[in-house]
């Protein structure tokens, strides 16, 4: 059986810039596709990424500064979230499908550097 043809997790970030290094998640998904395309499970999170949402970040992904702050969540948190959802899919045996792969993942593991509450032990992948 070829890895296409079993369930799937999606893995997709907006951010509040194109610098893996210095930008900032502003919403994650995580989501599990079975094999015949339905979506089992769903998993989205808003994040307060603690830092202002420049415009033209905004003007993609329609999220505002404002709406961050008052409406999501502490970024350190959910990013625990996110890596927990991510690591299980992983450790399930499901492959990964990441639209933008080496941006999103990058920034990702950024962020998890970041999170000054998670070891990098913390969390099996």
């Amino acid at each position: 059986m070829s890895w296409v043809s079993g369930p799937l997790m999606a893995f997709d970030l907006e951010t509040t810039g194109t610098d893996v290094e210095t930008d900032r998640i502003v919403t994650a998904a995580v989501v599990r596709l079975e094999a015949d395309g339905s979506v089992s499970e769903e998993r989205i999170w808003l994040l307060n990424p603690g830092v202002a949402i420049p415009e033209q970040a905004s003007a993609i992904h329609g999220i505002s500064t404002e709406h961050a702050r008052e409406h999501g969540v502490p970024a350190a948190s959910a990013i625990e979230e996110i890596t927990r959802a991510v690591a299980d899919g992983l450790r399930s045996g499901t492959p990964l499908v990441v639209m933008n792969a080496r941006y999103d993942l990058s920034l990702f593991d950024r962020e998890r550097r970041r999170a000054t509450h998670l070891r990098p032990s913390s969390i099996r992948w």
